[in-house]
Order: structure tokens, then sequence, then C-alpha cells
């Protein structure tokens, strides 16, 4: 069992009451998306982030979470943990219904879990539930029933669950092939009313609530983002989702036009540094100081965050940063480890997001005579690759977490061999690190965590394995009239942009 993978997300992240929904006056609002949807279906969506999106309002899991991060109960009423807290048993709520009137029961959620653990190919995605026995106790109750106490369990508890009338008798070929990937018979907050499709291509989807107060949404698909900034222009779309660069320099000026920033707060740009080899600079923590003070000094758009956890996080603590040195003490303090010979090796994922930040940091490195030099670095996990190999001083991945603070798979000693499935991809060592997080996944009790993460939160300051940047915000154009959602509070992934439009 584990958190949540380096760019790969590995238990299904969702978020809710994060966003003060719908102003629009009209009940119907249109949205333009890039590309074609894929699957709806929440255990086959895993990096598309409309796809994402959409499993996340026509499915529910057992629990969701508030804006400190707390779960809630969504199809369940209540829980109860053992002592030993291995074992989890779950209430859900009753009268609850699927979209097509069927009761959802326990049975539902056994298969669900069950179905990931008996196919090799979706459980990859999904190691969390090796170690767990599903167990129905009744219609009203199921029982999970792990190998060893591990806290963080109620966050895997997020994933939407399917109805086992609908898809109980298909095989893993029949599974991700079915029509009820995107005919979605769910349990959300919305449904699938229509599909209209041309050459196998789908033009249209209408989704109607299943709250009649809310709005009636029609998604239109397009190729190319031109394409969508056109439909804008003539009136054929309300809402841009996920707006790109061009999208926003062409329409956010427009009269009567609102873009909307929702910041990410479940999500970082994160730059691990290498500590691993003692032959590298990066392996001093005086240069990792240095680089921090000179980063946090600079006139730069990277904005770094104090830790990994987001400040409203019910986890979070303070580690009172302070940096009372100039910029320009900073960068001599930097530039005493500088070496011609041996420049600053900047890795990079291959995503926009990560080289763009990477490029940045070259930037700003290069402009005060640091030498350094960019190198991109696939996300192969195979010994002997750059990244298994640490061929690099620092490397910057965007990196999502679960709304649960335990972060071992990041920081533990144990999870440095990257070839084996760790992700300490800094090579990170500390043992009041691993104590903290030993006993962080293994209690139970709020305050024993609460201080456990506050000693990572602290190590993670003090020992800079990693530098923590804010993620890109999600951007949304949407015409006054027709305004889908308003971000008061950040969005903990990039894919619940429409979850305030559900809740």
């Amino acid at each position: 069992m584990g958190v949540v993978l380096v760019v790969v997300v590995a238990s299904y992240v969702i978020t809710s009451k994060l966003i003060s929904a719908i102003q629009g006056i009209t009940s119907t609002t249109t949205y333009a998306v890039v590309g074609q949807p894929g699957t709806f279906n929440p255990l086959l969506a895993r990096t598309d982030t409309f796809d994402l999106a959409m499993s996340k309002i026509l499915y529910r899991g057992l629990v969701t979470f508030d804006a400190k991060m707390q779960p809630l109960g969504d199809l369940a009423e209540s829980w109860t943990i053992s002592d030993d807290a291995k074992i989890y048993t779950v209430t859900i709520k009753q009268g609850q219904t699927w979209d097509d009137g069927e009761p959802i029961t326990t049975q539902d959620i056994a298969y669900t879990y069950n179905f990931i653990k008996q196919n090799e190919q979706i459980k990859l995605h999904f190691p969390f539930v090796d170690g767990v026995d599903v167990n129905i106790v009744n219609n009203e109750k199921v029982e999970f029933v792990l190998d060893e106490a591990f806290s963080p369990f109620l966050s895997i508890l997020q994933l939407g669950i399917l109805p086992k009338h609908i898809w109980g008798e298909m095989n893993l070929s029949a599974f991700t092939s079915s029509k009820y990937n995107l005919q979605a018979v769910g349990s959300g907050a919305y449904k699938v009313l229509s599909i209209t499709a041309d050459n196998d291509e789908i033009q249209e989807m209408v989704l109607t609530p299943n709250n009649g107060s809310k709005q009636t949404l029609v998604f239109k698909f397009f190729d190319q983002e031109s394409e969508t900034i056109t439909a804008f222009k003539l009136g054929d779309v309300d809402v841009l989702l996920n707006a790109g660069d061009k999208a926003t320099e062409t329409l956010s000026s427009w009269p009567n036009v609102n873009l909307i920033s929702s910041s990410v707060c479940g999500e970082t740009v994160t730059m691990f540094i290498n500590q691993e080899s003692d032959q590298r600079v990066s392996a001093k923590a005086a240069f990792r100081d240095a680089l921090y003070a000179f980063i946090a000094t600079s006139n730069t758009p990277l904005q770094l965050n104090a830790t990994s956890l987001p400040r409203q996080h019910w986890a979070f603590t303070d580690p009172e940063v302070k940096t009372e040195i100039t910029h320009e003490e900073a960068t001599n303090n930097l530039l005493t480890f500088a070496n011609a010979d041996a420049p600053l090796i900047i890795g990079m994922g291959p995503d926009d997001v990560a080289q763009s930040y990477a490029n940045e940091l070259l930037e700003q490195l290069q402009g005060v005579g640091y030498p350094a030099e960019t190198k991109e670095i696939a996300l192969n996990t195979a010994e002997g690759g750059a990244l298994a190999s640490r061929d690099f001083d620092v490397v910057i991945f965007a990196q999502q977490f679960s709304q649960d603070p335990d972060q071992y798979q990041f920081w533990h000693s144990t999870q440095t061999d990257i070839t084996s499935g760790g992700l300490n991809i800094s090579g990170y060592s500390n043992r009041r690190m691993d104590k903290a997080l030993e006993d962080a996944r293994t209690s139970i009790d709020f305050n024993v965590r609460k201080d456990n993460y506050a000693s990572m939160e602290l190590r993670l300051f003090e020992d800079k394995p990693a530098l923590f940047f804010a993620a890109p915000s999600v951007k949304t154009i949407a015409r006054i009239n027709k305004s889908p959602i308003v971000a008061t509070q950040c969005i903990w992934s990039p894919s619940d942009y429409l979850v305030g439009d559900s809740n």
C-alpha cells in the first residue's frame, strides 16, 4: 500500500466543497473541451484530466474530504476503526440509488475492490488493494481487513464505486471496451443524458443534474485549442475548460468574460535534490541552503512553498521560514559552490510543466554566472536509467499527493531503490524522518499523527531533500452570465475543476 506516485496517481483523488458553485443565470452551460473523451470509469480513468474530472462528478466513493482534508462520508454514513488500525467497518447511507434507479448496496462496494484485486492489469494502478480483504457484513456494512496497520487507508476509500448489476458479469476485455465506460451509470451529482458521435468521434455530450437545482452541462469536443477559441467567439460555447496560454491571452481581455484561476493545492512542482552521492555538490547541506536562499530571494515566477503540505491542511505546521539575507548575499553564497568543470545538472521530466520550471531555474542560475545545464529525465525506473542511477544534481517533476499527509514512499530511507518501486528520488536518509513517517502511518490518534507530520515538515525544510514550487493554476474562461465555478479555495487536483459544479 502506498501514497501517490510522482506524476502517476495511484489512488483515486477527489476533493469536494472546495469551490463555490454555479453562478449561471440560465439553466444550460456549454463547455469546450480539447480532445476526445476516453473513459469515465473510475478504475480506468487515470491520466487524462477531463476523463478524471468527469469520473468524479458521475461516480462517488465511500468518503470525500473537506477544505482541511479531513474525511467526510460520501456514500458512507459512518465508519469505525479497530484499536489495532487493521479493520475498517463502513456503514453506507440507506436509500441511495444508481442513475437507473437500482439501490446502492455493499455488494457494489465489494465488487469494485475485488475486481481490482482479481485483475493484475488494473491492480498495477491500485497497489493499495494488496493485503486488503473486503468482507460484506450485511446490506449496510462492509469490512476492510488490512494485513497491517495503515492509518492513511481512509483516503483510499475515495475510489469511485461501480454498480455490480451493470459490470458484474464482464471479464477484463469486456470491462475495458464496454459502452458504459462513457455511457456511465453512476451515483454522482450528474448523469449522462446523451452522446452524439460522427464517424466514431464524439461531437457532444449532455449531462443532467441528479439534483434538479443545478445546470445542465453540454460538452463539445474539438481537435485543437484554436477551434475552441473560434467557437467561443462565435457564441457556440460558453466556457473553455482547462484553458491554455493561447486561449487565455486571446480571450481574457474580452468584455463580459471571466478568467477563473483555480490554484492546485494537492500538487507541487518538486525539485528533488540528489543527496546519495558525496561527489555531487547537491549532497552538501550548505549548497542546498544556498540554493534555497537564492531562489527565495530571486525575482522569479517560481513560487516556493514552505513544505509539501498546503497551509490549509490539518497536518500543516508552519516551519516559520525566514530569509533574512539579500539576493546579492544569497547569490554570492551560491557562487562559492560554482564549478565550471562540473556544471549543475538540472534534470527535468518530459512534461511541459517540469521543463518550463527547469528552464526558468536554468535562466536564473546562468544569469548570475552559475554554470548549469538541463537534461531530460525519462520516467523510467529501469536499472541503468538516468532516474534510477540518479544522473543529476537536481531533478524537477510534477508531484501529486493524497489528501492524507502520509509521504512514506517519498522520504523514508527504505524507499531509495527506484528500480523496486521506491519514490525517494533524492536518495534521502534520516533516522528522525524515518521514525516520524513510521509512527504516523500506524497510529489512528489525530494528535500523534499531527505531531509526527510536524516533524516530517521540519526535516523537509532543514534537510532539504527537495524544494517545493506551487503548481500552475487551472484556468477557466467563461462568459459572465454563464460562470460555472468560482474558486474560493484551492482545488486539490487539476481534475477537480468540475467538482464545485457538482456539490
